[in-house]
């Protein structure tokens, strides 16, 4: 005979289970004929589910099992744990919305501790309670979810944590969820950057401020470009530019004045002003690229020792006396003068008669006419 019971309902061929429910069962089993039970024998359900014995005796027993109705397969999960952060401790507590029927243990061997574990990306298991976390590197969380009583998790379960969906397999009765959050992000300091001697390479460095052995380095070429051409008096100007990979990195650029001055390039110049006996003249030189100009002086021109007709290099009686006979028209005395400049004394452009006289008083030392001799 077989009695079901809910609570101390009994219930009969008419009702039906309802499921998460839990159920009791009486079984009485009478032996055959010259057949009788041993004391406390063994009794099951199904083959493996123990049974308590309720009553028994040599000719029957009477025992029973308590039955949970499968509640239907959980098919997904969801829940929360606070994510990595440079200097801080893993989570070992979940968050979990209410009402669902699944929970983590209390397993806390093996680098676990309430079913969860951490693990580096680089293979090294977290302590519990003693390691953090560390800038730059990456995570991974292993969690066994267990259900509640009377319910199972689907073979095509899904689960996210923290709204990601993550790896779910199960595991016997229990699930296991795997996940590898994104890098903890490096709080960088503000990058340098240091140019070469020859401005041809830059060096651009960012150090983490929280470990100051975690740099970023990137070495670029650069571009250049003439924006001020030099001119005859001035240097060029070339601008630099290099321009980085890494976008943590921003462009960067140096002017530069590294152009010679050209120098002027004269022409060969031109007599401004001519220079004579008493007075220098003027050589104009011009710039063939800019227009500037330089001036250079012309000495005098060789002048005549005024006076000196025979150009002997002294002015004396003789000069007195050929330009004497030169104006009374003796022969050969027009060859004796020998500088027509210095026979004209006054410097009217003739040679004549005042000339002959201021020569003649000037040799007899007379007052006033040694001003026609300078």
């Amino acid at each position: 005979m077989t009695e079901w019971y809910d609570g101390d309902h009994n219930l009969t061929s008419t009702d039906t289970f309802e499921a998460g429910a839990t159920y009791k069962v009486h079984v009485i089993v009478n032996s055959n004929n010259d057949f009788t039970f041993e004391t406390n024998p063994k009794v099951t359900f199904n083959g493996s589910i123990a049974g308590t014995i309720f009553l028994s005796g040599p000719t029957y027993i009477n025992y029973y099992t308590e039955f949970t109705v499968p509640a239907g397969p959980i098919t997904s999960v969801s829940l929360t744990i606070p994510e990595p952060k440079a200097g801080a401790k893993p989570s070992y507590t979940l968050g979990l919305p209410s009402g669902v029927h699944y929970y983590s243990g209390s397993y806390s061997q093996n680098s676990f501790k309430n079913d969860i574990r951490w693990d580096d990306t680089d293979g090294t298991p977290m302590t519990p309670d003693s390691d953090t976390f560390v800038a730059g590197h990456q995570y991974k969380i292993t969690i066994f979810l267990s259900p509640e009583n009377g319910y199972e998790f689907d073979g095509t379960v899904t689960a996210t944590i923290n709204g990601n969906t993550v790896r779910a397999d199960v595991y016997g009765y229990q699930l296991l969820l795997t996940y590898t959050f994104p890098a903890i992000a490096i709080s960088w300091g503000s990058p340098t950057y240091t140019w070469s001697s020859d401005y041809k390479t830059v060096t651009a460095t960012r150090v983490s401020q929280s470990d100051s052995t975690k740099k970023e380095t990137e070495t670029v070429n650069t571009t250049s470009a003439v924006t001020k051409a030099a001119t005859c008096t001035a240097k060029g100007t070339t601008t630099y530019t290099a321009t980085f990979k890494n976008t943590a990195f921003t462009k960067q650029t140096k002017a530069v004045e590294n152009i010679a001055a050209l120098g002027h390039s004269w022409d060969a110049g031109k007599v401004t002003k001519e220079p004579t006996t008493t007075a220098t003249g003027v050589m104009t030189y011009t710039c063939q690229r800019c227009g500037a100009t330089k001036t250079e002086t012309i000495p005098k021109l060789a002048g005549v020792l005024i006076g000196d007709v025979n150009q002997d290099g002294s002015v004396d009686a003789t000069d007195r006396m050929i330009l004497s006979r030169y104006l009374a028209k003796w022969d050969g005395y027009a060859a004796k003068i020998k500088s027509m400049d210095a026979a004209d004394i006054d410097r009217n452009g003739l040679v004549e008669a005042k000339d002959r006289m201021i020569l003649a008083r000037y040799l007899a030392k007379w007052t006033g006419y040694e001003s026609y001799f300078k």
